[in-house]
């Protein structure tokens, strides 16, 4: 009897379909140029504010309070908030992908320099609504970056008339809203089909060749389990191609997208619980979004489950853990494919490594998650001689090809 497939899908499918919906992309859309000068503008404008700030007060002071006074005042740019700002004065420049966008959320809710210890370039919230320190210990070694950008963050939201971020994590979720109305906008507006590309020929395309290159003989349906925000296809075509699909985070139509952080590195009673992914869908849920249906194939019926463009990234671990317990892929006869394209074509198998890379630092992951300790210690040996792992790489049609 012919099996079902799970295949689970993340921006590196859109990617593929020439969605321009990677960060870089949307990152330039938002921030022109003289927008990126003005938040520059502020890193050695802030410093002379904080020793002027000092020497006037004596520390008793509040940053943003003191930048609303300041003379020089900087017009509200559209759609710009406070998680901009955060992630544009992270750590190591810009991010490139969206699961790094999510860690700088994480580092910024949960890192504490006082319990993990001092890093640079890291703004959290405990130093940005902590004491005012010193001049000195601003700009003193590893401390200097992490308090200095947190700061800096708080002086830059008042420049911009922003709401005040170290006011309470409240405004910091509000805010995060509001970038992911942002980002729904700009998303409705690339996939309206054009004369340049069709989003909607193509994904069309792409599932075609996904499902016709896993080599797997369990093709009578597929269910599709969505990390990203488009569904390309209307209900009748997914009908005729035998796919289910569900957006696991929201999607555009619903105007429900959701970003957050993984709920394995939260404690429940942390009021930064109310950034997991957990947490946001079961608001979601409870405010009408209907998933009473079960949607994931049975256990019996389940033949593989098929990963393409998704970074494994571990702000998603816990889907995988609970995709890998519901299917016992210790104990079962399911297969795993990750399928990979090779856009930079570069000739140095440069992307099979990284995927290899990620395949197997996931299978570690999870194996340290099982009950069993020699189970978690051998899963990704027992898989591979028993021939039921697969990372391979596909073609991709012409018409879409980025190479």
């Amino acid at each position: 009897m012919a099996k079902q497939n799970l295949l689970v899908i993340g921006n590196g499918f859109d990617l593929t379909c020439r969605l321009k919906s990677s960060y870089t992309d949307y990152f330039n859309s938002k921030f022109p140029e003289n927008l990126k000068k003005s938040l520059d503008s502020l890193i050695p404008l802030f410093e002379t504010f904080y020793f002027k700030s000092v020497d006037d007060n004596d520390l008793n002071f509040n940053v943003y309070s003191l930048g609303l006074e300041e003379s020089t005042l900087y017009g509200v740019p559209d759609g710009i908030n406070i998680w901009d700002l955060i992630i544009y004065y992270g750590i190591k420049g810009l991010p490139d992908k969206w699961s790094d966008v999510e860690s700088r959320i994480l580092e910024f809710l949960v890192y504490n320099p006082e319990i993990d210890g001092p890093k640079q370039n890291i703004p959290n919230f405990s130093q940005l609504k902590g004491p005012m320190q010193s001049s000195d210990k601003l700009f003193d070694g590893k401390e200097y970056s992490s308090y200095f950008y947190s700061q800096l963050i708080n002086f830059a939201a008042a420049k911009f008339k922003l709401p005040n971020p170290s006011n309470s994590k409240g405004i910091l979720l509000s805010e995060l809203k509001k970038f992911e109305d942002h980002f729904t906008k700009y998303l409705l507006g690339l996939t309206n089909d054009d004369g340049s590309y069709s989003f909607t020929r193509n994904a069309d395309e792409l599932l075609h060749a996904i499902v016709n290159q896993a080599a797997s003989s369990h093709t009578s349906s597929q269910a599709v389990l969505s990390f990203n925000y488009t569904t390309p296809l209307s209900s009748s075509e997914l009908a005729n191609m035998q796919m289910n699909w569900r957006n696991i985070h929201g999607q555009l139509a619903d105007n429900n997208i959701i970003f957050g952080i993984d709920q394995n590195k939260i404690k429940v009673t942390d009021v930064a619980y109310q950034f997991t992914k957990t947490y946001r869908q079961l608001i979601e849920e409870n405010g009408g979004t209907d998933h009473s249906n079960s949607f994931l194939p049975e256990k019996n019926k389940i033949g593989t489950i098929i990963f393409y463009g998704h970074s494994l990234s571990e702000a998603d671990y816990s889907y995988f853990q609970s995709i890998f317990d519901y299917y016992d892929i210790y104990g079962s006869e399911v297969e795993i494919t990750f399928l990979y394209h090779d856009y930079l074509n570069d000739g140095n198998n440069s992307l099979q490594q990284i995927q290899v890379l990620s395949v197997s630092e996931l299978m570690k992951k999870y194996g340290q998650t099982m009950g069993n300790k020699d189970h978690g210690e051998n899963l990704l040996h027992k898989l591979i001689i028993e021939n039921r792992l697969e990372i391979k790489k596909i073609k991709v049609p012409t018409m879409i090809d980025l190479t």
